[in-house]
């Protein structure tokens, strides 16, 4: 790895002058915020406040800046500690994003207030991975590198930050393309008054103040020492200079400035599938931490490995295939006729989240690769956090170019990290015998058939009143018995078979009943109307009456029981 230079030279450069003679500057340069807007903390006015940000943006060096920094991963998220304003805070690495975020920050913390409000959504139409806040101006250290100005936002706290707060998680550090960001929208559409370029995003304002750096960085996960770098990486992986360089797919509308691939093949164990890979995008977004597919191909995908049984749960509607916990089935992509296997100790896990109750005092094991089944003809594939245990990954901002501080055609490259699929199974397989995989069982090892059936002897039955709860599956489609004893179905066939016999039963017990109350109700409701336009016709006056003349019919909405 080259050799990380020392603190930025920007430290001992800056220049000390009045508040009002920093607005004075501001105001002439197109300050990042109006005038009156600005706000600086009373506690600490630190040097880089007084600047103008016009100023601090334009000073760049010759000299390559490539740094490397640790990265911490936990359940959900894979987080660097950053400096914001002089407030240490850790952030998740974001590829599916190209925006600062950091909630509750505290008050002393030193940066300038915009207050200019601004909504960021990670997916159209779902307020859960959403944030709100307002835009400001802060200094960023990350690693030895120091960024005098970089726009964030400040975001309040809603049910998502509350999610990342119990990890001790404080916000994001996008690096997605620029074209994702909504913060740089922003300043973009209000360009008149201010110089859109200070809405930069963190990738944007490194190479501006380093544009010698190589373009890109690096991604290297493992359970050891996880790092993210800047214009380097470890010798360790020098042959990915070999691999294929992955061009970015442009998409349009929110899904602009991800991190799109196309992939060429997927197979499992070496045999391929009926759906056309080729059709889907391929996005690697590390706010998430597992690979999901659209429904179909998470079908195609797990309807290979021997034993599995699909399995549906009223309690959340989500499709699930459990799997013998020892199978050591190889899902592998292909991408430019390289091919970037995942592991069977990933693909394959111990089932905790959603796990029926009649399952507790057993081991199971599902599906490690999820399926999204709100957008079943979703035409994406994300590849999270998880995948890169797999692959060491290089984001390629691509070719300089005057207009940008970044290039143009960015790319990836992937290089796997299993250098033998025949010994990652092997160590699957050997893996379940471990005193690793001991101390993750919660009991005996159940085999996926033999699960079905501690479910289905725990299912609770209908009440002889018939109020029985019921519920509609959203991503399998079929009507389903509700509770977390609910088998779902142990195949497609399975379920509305099983299904449709006891609706049958139901009908044929309370459909004459149903049918009575209805067929009551209709004829009060007749009666009632009937009256009601008696009652109209005796008090109408003469001009209505004669109107009744060239009355047509319009016939009477059906009373429907709610």
């Amino acid at each position: 790895m080259s050799a990380i230079p020392g603190s930025s030279s920007t430290n001992s450069a800056r220049i000390r002058t009045s508040t009002a003679l920093s607005i004075a500057l501001a105001l002439s340069s197109g300050l990042l915020v109006d005038a009156a807007a600005l706000e600086c903390r009373q506690q600490v006015a630190p040097d880089w406040q007084m600047l103008a940000p016009s100023q601090t943006h334009h000073r760049t060096s010759a000299e390559p800046r490539p740094f490397t920094v640790p990265l911490e991963v936990n359940d959900l998220w894979m987080t660097t500690s950053i400096t914001l304003g002089g407030q240490q805070q850790s952030l998740a690495v974001d590829t599916g994003g190209s925006d600062v975020w950091a909630y509750n920050l505290p008050q002393t913390m030193d940066y300038f207030d915009t207050h200019r409000p601004l909504r960021i959504d990670y997916i159209p139409e779902d307020d859960y991975e959403t944030v709100s806040g307002t835009i400001h101006g802060v200094e960023v250290q990350i690693g030895q590198q120091t960024l005098p100005l970089q726009a964030f936002l400040n975001v309040e706290e809603n049910e998502y930050s509350q999610a990342m707060k119990t990890l001790h998680v404080s916000g994001m550090l996008g690096l997605g393309l620029p074209d994702a960001s909504r913060i740089y929208a922003e300043f973009k559409q209000n360009a008149g008054r201010h110089d859109a370029t200070k809405g930069q995003t963190f990738l944007e304002s490194y190479w501006t103040l380093w544009p010698q750096t190589p373009k890109y960085f690096a991604l290297d996960v493992n359970d050891g020492n996880s790092t993210l770098s800047f214009g380097e990486y470890s010798d360790e992986w020098e042959e990915i200079e070999n691999t294929p360089q992955l061009q970015v797919v442009e998409t349009p509308g929110e899904t602009r400035g991800l991190w799109n691939v196309a992939a060429d093949d997927l197979t499992v164990d070496g045999e391929g599938i009926d759906i056309p890979v080729s059709q889907y995008h391929v996005s690697i977004i590390t706010r998430y931490r597992n690979t999901i597919v659209p429904l179909e191909l998470f079908d195609a995908i797990y309807s290979k490995v021997e034993g599995a049984v699909r399995y549906v749960s009223q309690s959340d509607f989500i499709p699930r295939y459990i799997v013998p916990c020892d199978n050591n089935a190889v899902v592998s992509f292909s991408f430019g006729g390289q091919q970037i296997p995942i592991h069977p100790l990933r693909s394959t896990v111990v089932w905790s989240e959603g796990k029926p109750a009649a399952l507790e005092a057993y081991t199971v094991c599902i599906n490690g690769l999820e399926p999204d089944p709100e957008t079943s003809d979703s035409s994406y594939i994300t590849l999270g956090s998880r995948f890169l245990y797999d692959a060491f990954a290089l984001f390629n901002l691509g070719d300089s170019q005057e207009s940008s501080p970044l290039g143009s055609d960015p790319y990836i490259q992937l290089l796997s990290k299993i250098e033998s699929v025949e010994d990652a199974k092997e160590e699957a397989s050997a893996y379940w015998t471990s005193d690793d995989a001991r101390a993750t069982l919660t009991g005996p090892m159940v085999e996926p058939s033999k699960a079905m059936e501690i479910i289905k002897a725990h299912q609770p039955k209908p009440s002889a009143s018939g109020q029985g709860a019921r519920g509609k599956s959203k991503s399998a489609g079929t009507s389903q018995r509700t509770g977390d004893g609910d088998p779902g179905s142990d195949s497609a066939s399975a379920v509305g078979d099983s299904t449709q016999v006891e609706d049958d039963g139901y009908m044929k017990k309370y459909g004459p009943i149903a049918l009575g109350l209805l067929g009551g109700n209709l004829v009060v409701g007749l009666v009632l109307v009937i009256l009601g336009v008696m009652s109209y016709v005796k008090r109408a006056p003469k001009a209505s009456a004669r109107s009744s003349n060239n009355a047509k019919y319009v016939s009477i909405p059906r009373i429907v029981e709610p």
